[in-house]
Order: C-alpha cells, then structure tokens, then sequence
C-alpha cells in the first residue's frame, strides 16, 4: 500500500504478449517479440539486448528480481546470470516448481533453496525481504517480483479457497467447452485423475457440469491480475533526459559523417 501511495500505480495494464516469458522479455527490452526474439516460454533474450535493469545500473540503481523468470530454458534447476535480463541480484527460478511442498527457489550462486508453504506465500515474502535489502543500501532501486499463480487454477492457498463464495462472474461471450483441469507435480496428481480430487471439482464436461465451470471461473478470474508499482528517489525524469542526450548525440554524429561517395572539401593553397 505504501509503495503504491508513494510511487506510480498502473490500474489499467495491458501486454502484448501475454505468454509468461514472452511477456518479460517485452517489458525489460521495451521491444516486440519479434525483435527481442523472445516467441515462445525457455527462449531468452538476445545478447547483447538493451533492458530496462541494465539501463537503470548503468544510473546508479541497484536491481534485483525474486520469482519466476522462464528466460532462456525450461525446467528447474540454478539459473544462470547471462539469463537474468540485467539483474544485479537473483532470487527465483524458471519454471515448473512445487505450489506446497518443495517450492524451489535459487539465488546467485546457483543454490537451492527449498521451502513447504504456498509458493505464493513464498515469493511475497522473499520479495519484501529483498526490497528491505535493497532498501538498506541507500541506491534507488529496482525489484521485480514475479508470482507463478495463476497458472493452475485448482491451487489456491487453502485459507483463500472459498474467498468468493456467492459472487456471481458472467461468463465471457467466446466462452466455450474446456478441460480446466491441470495436473500437478507437487503434490503429484493420482493417475489415473479421476482419482484425484481437484479433477473431480473441475474437470470433466463443463456443460454436464456447470457448477464445476463456475467454481474454476471463480478461481481463475478471480486471480488473474496484474500489479504495476512503480516508486523512485529520483526524478522519473532523469531516465529521459539520458536518453533524449543520447539521441541528440547520436543525430549529431550521423550530420558530422559524410554522405557515401561524397569528396572531401577541397582544402585552399
């Protein structure tokens, strides 16, 4: 609440590309997919890419990310920095962890570190601890906190799963036949899955079933958001005025090159 009091809250947020790793690599390059090369989940950003936190090290930031990255390889394991899209300091990993138990997390020097609470729960409070951190140093900083949630609608937190019984969410207008049950790999889902309970809450045929479409509404509409926060000690100005100084340059540099084929000025005596 403080931060978003005290800095820039964005209510209305929109992506071009909404795909989870697609999506970071549009907003630390501020690029298209098709220019950043990010397409698809795993790939990671061109060497070499200007990012936002490489822009703001280079002011005297310090940065750092906690959560999901899903930059540059698939899977679980230590992430390596050259993925890290300018990060200064890493606390998270790539993808596919544990939602209650072995929620995986990896810092800097590649170590694991495994918690058993809600992953959600997890991520928030290793951001806040980081934002202290980074608090502490004295620099402005940047820190981005990435939740996996929403990803698998069937794993809300325990104490949150019936937080909006007797809401009522219409139904979109493209809404058609789906299999909202996803599987999951920790805890690992009984096979065959009719056997697992969440299958029997959401999955199955939604038009013979329609309260279990309604419930995996509620959860998944009910979760899907995305938060903005932006908060500086120094004038969002300066970032501007460095990059108008470098197009002035730039601009002045290309008037100061002759054109291909143009002769040298003749020179007197």
């Amino acid at each position: 609440d403080r931060l978003a009091a005290e800095g820039t809250l964005f209510a209305n947020a929109y992506s071009n590309n909404p795909v989870c790793g697609p999506f970071r690599g549009i907003l630390y390059s501020g690029r298209y997919s098709k220019d950043n090369r990010v397409q698809k989940n795993g790939q990671a950003l061109r060497e070499g890419e200007e990012t936002l936190p490489k822009e703001l090290a280079r002011l005297g930031y310090e940065t750092g990310f906690v959560g999901k990255l899903h930059l540059g390889a698939d899977g679980n394991g230590a992430v390596p920095e050259k993925y890290w899209a300018g990060h200064g300091h890493f606390f998270g990993y790539q993808c596919y962890n544990g939602f209650r138990d072995q929620v995986c997390f990896y810092d800097e020097q590649g170590t694991e570190h495994q918690f058993y609470e809600h992953r959600t729960d997890v991520t928030a409070r290793l951001g806040i601890e980081r934002i202290a951190e980074l608090a502490r140093s004295g620099k402005p900083f940047l820190q981005t906190i990435f939740f996996q949630a929403p990803h698998y609608p069937e794993q809300p937190s325990e104490q949150y799963e019936r937080l909006y019984d007797g809401v009522e969410f219409p139904m979109p207008e493209q809404y058609g036949q789906i299999e909202p049950y996803t599987p999951t790999y920790s805890p690992y889902s009984p096979r065959p899955f009719a056997l697992c309970p969440d299958y029997a809450r959401y999955g199955g045929n939604q038009q013979n079933q329609p309260q279990q479409g309604q419930d995996y509404i509620l959860l998944h509409k009910s979760s899907i958001m995305a938060v903005f926060v932006l908060t500086s000690r120094k004038p969002a100005g300066s970032l501007r005025r460095r990059k108008r100084k470098k197009r002035r340059k730039k601009k002045t540099e290309r008037k100061a090159v002759p054109e291909k084929g143009a002769l040298p000025e003749a020179v007197p005596g």
